[in-house]
């Protein structure tokens, strides 16, 4: 007699699980890399940056700080 008990249905659970494995490792895989990301800086942030690298002048940062308050919502 031919049976399709256990195998088929045990073949068909032992590729889920290999599949669900598989999608485990490559979540946490990517949510490591999420950890290193650094944070979105708002551009006022940014300005204040540039500003002490010495990549803008007190006047234009002066400039473009009133532009950003000026923008808000």
């Amino acid at each position: 007699m031919m049976g399709f008990g256990l195998g088929g249905v045990g073949m068909v659970l032992f590729w889920l699980l290999v599949i669900a494995v598989a999608i485990l490792v490559i979540g946490r895989l990517s949510d490591r890399n999420d950890r290193y990301r650094e944070p979105d800086k708002t551009p006022s942030q940014i300005l204040k940056q540039r500003f002490a690298a010495g990549e803008i002048s007190r006047r234009e940062y002066r400039r473009r700080r009133h532009e950003l308050m000026d923008h808000r919502v």
